[in-house]
Protein backbone atom coordinates (compact mmCIF):
# COMPACT_ATOMS: atom_id res chain seq x y z
CA UNK A 1 0.00 0.00 0.00
CA UNK A 2 1.40 3.36 -0.99
CA UNK A 3 1.40 6.64 0.91
CA UNK A 4 -1.18 8.00 -1.58
CA UNK A 5 -3.48 5.04 -0.89
CA UNK A 6 -3.44 5.80 2.82
CA UNK A 7 -4.08 9.51 2.17
CA UNK A 8 -7.00 8.63 -0.12
CA UNK A 9 -8.42 6.35 2.56
CA UNK A 10 -8.07 9.03 5.24
CA UNK A 11 -10.16 11.60 3.34
CA UNK A 12 -13.50 9.75 3.52
CA UNK A 13 -12.76 8.84 7.15
CA UNK A 14 -12.37 12.53 7.97
CA UNK A 15 -15.70 13.18 6.26
CA UNK A 16 -17.40 10.44 8.29
CA UNK A 17 -15.94 11.83 11.54
CA UNK A 18 -17.18 15.32 10.64
CA UNK A 19 -20.67 14.01 9.82
CA UNK A 20 -20.79 12.03 13.07
CA UNK A 21 -19.77 15.15 14.98
CA UNK A 22 -22.44 17.23 13.21
CA UNK A 23 -25.11 14.62 14.02
CA UNK A 24 -23.97 14.26 17.63
CA UNK A 25 -22.90 10.65 17.11
CA UNK A 26 -19.34 11.32 18.23
CA UNK A 27 -20.45 10.83 21.84
CA UNK A 28 -20.97 7.11 21.18
CA UNK A 29 -18.38 4.34 21.07
CA UNK A 30 -17.56 2.67 17.75
CA UNK A 31 -19.65 -0.38 18.73
CA UNK A 32 -22.60 1.82 19.69
CA UNK A 33 -22.37 3.55 16.33
CA UNK A 34 -22.39 0.14 14.61
CA UNK A 35 -25.70 -0.64 16.34
CA UNK A 36 -27.13 2.72 15.26
CA UNK A 37 -25.95 2.18 11.68
CA UNK A 38 -27.42 -1.35 11.61
CA UNK A 39 -30.78 -0.02 12.79
CA UNK A 40 -30.57 2.75 10.20
CA UNK A 41 -29.97 0.20 7.42
CA UNK A 42 -32.91 -1.88 8.65
CA UNK A 43 -35.14 1.19 8.71
CA UNK A 44 -34.26 1.77 5.04
CA UNK A 45 -35.82 -1.66 4.45
CA UNK A 46 -38.92 -0.43 6.33
CA UNK A 47 -38.12 -2.53 9.40
CA UNK A 48 -38.94 0.04 12.05
CA UNK A 49 -39.08 -2.18 15.14
CA UNK A 50 -36.34 -4.79 15.08
CA UNK A 51 -35.64 -7.70 17.44
CA UNK A 52 -32.28 -7.45 19.18
CA UNK A 53 -31.23 -10.77 17.62
CA UNK A 54 -31.66 -9.30 14.12
CA UNK A 55 -29.55 -6.30 15.05
CA UNK A 56 -26.87 -8.50 16.61
CA UNK A 57 -26.63 -10.65 13.47
CA UNK A 58 -26.46 -7.69 11.08
CA UNK A 59 -23.16 -7.52 9.18
CA UNK A 60 -22.27 -4.21 10.82
CA UNK A 61 -22.54 -5.76 14.31
CA UNK A 62 -20.95 -9.13 13.52
CA UNK A 63 -17.68 -8.31 15.30
CA UNK A 64 -19.32 -7.13 18.54
CA UNK A 65 -19.27 -9.68 21.37
CA UNK A 66 -22.64 -10.57 22.87
CA UNK A 67 -22.00 -8.88 26.26
CA UNK A 68 -20.72 -5.73 24.56
CA UNK A 69 -23.69 -5.71 22.19
CA UNK A 70 -26.19 -5.79 25.06
CA UNK A 71 -24.19 -3.14 26.93
CA UNK A 72 -24.40 -0.95 23.80
CA UNK A 73 -28.17 -1.47 23.57
CA UNK A 74 -28.60 -0.45 27.20
CA UNK A 75 -26.42 2.62 26.83
CA UNK A 76 -28.22 3.69 23.65
CA UNK A 77 -31.63 3.24 25.31
CA UNK A 78 -30.47 5.15 28.41
CA UNK A 79 -29.17 7.92 26.14
CA UNK A 80 -32.45 8.07 24.19
CA UNK A 81 -30.83 7.29 20.84
CA UNK A 82 -32.93 4.13 20.51
CA UNK A 83 -36.19 3.07 22.10
CA UNK A 84 -37.16 -0.35 23.36
CA UNK A 85 -40.72 -1.16 22.35
CA UNK A 86 -43.06 -4.06 22.83
CA UNK A 87 -42.99 -6.36 25.83
CA UNK A 88 -39.94 -7.11 27.93
CA UNK A 89 -39.62 -10.51 26.26
CA UNK A 90 -39.96 -9.26 22.68
CA UNK A 91 -36.80 -7.14 22.77
CA UNK A 92 -37.85 -4.86 19.90
CA UNK A 93 -35.83 -1.72 19.26
CA UNK A 94 -36.22 1.31 17.01
CA UNK A 95 -34.27 4.47 16.33
CA UNK A 96 -35.42 7.63 17.99
CA UNK A 97 -32.93 9.84 16.15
Amino acid sequence: MSKDDICNLAKPQELVFAMERDLGLDRFSNDEKKVIYALTKMREQELFEVPSSNIMHHDLCATISKPTFYHCLKRLVDDGAIVRSGSVRSGLYRLSL
